[in-house]
């Protein structure tokens, strides 16, 4: 999470940029909140929130997990509405997951391809 000093300093320089929390630091908090007996589970919630395709799965999940956790633990559904919308502001601006990852692994495909001539140009130069 980018501490409020940051997000002032951010803000000064790129006006009404989004910033977004660390969803490590979060889910760390989260266990922090839960009896050991729960880290699994809250884990698992968390991930599927974390990981979700769309921001409106994402709010799902998100809703369903304090529902769910202020029956089972008040503290760690606290916890993730401290958070707030800070915590999945990269799914409003970036592109969806699957097309991020198209693109990521377009990209590693055109780092592996080199050019068959290329061996012979470099030969030539020597």
């Amino acid at each position: 999470m980018a501490s409020k000093d940051s997000r002032k300093a951010i803000a000064a320089v790129w006006e009404g940029v989004p910033v977004q929390r660390c969803t490590v630091n979060k889910h760390r908090n989260l266990l922090a909140h839960a009896p050991e007996r729960l880290h699994e589970e809250v884990t698992a919630d968390c991930k599927d929130m974390i990981y979700a395709a769309t921001p409106a799965v994402i709010e799902s999940r998100r809703k369903a997990f304090i529902r769910t956790w202020r029956l089972k633990c008040r503290a760690a559904a606290g916890s993730l509405e401290e958070a707030g919308d800070r915590l999945f502001t990269l799914h409003t601006v970036a592109e969806p997951v699957a097309q991020h990852q198209d693109h990521q692994r377009d990209r590693a495909s055109a780092r592996r391809v080199q050019a068959p001539d290329q061996d012979a140009d470099d030969a030539a130069i020597s």
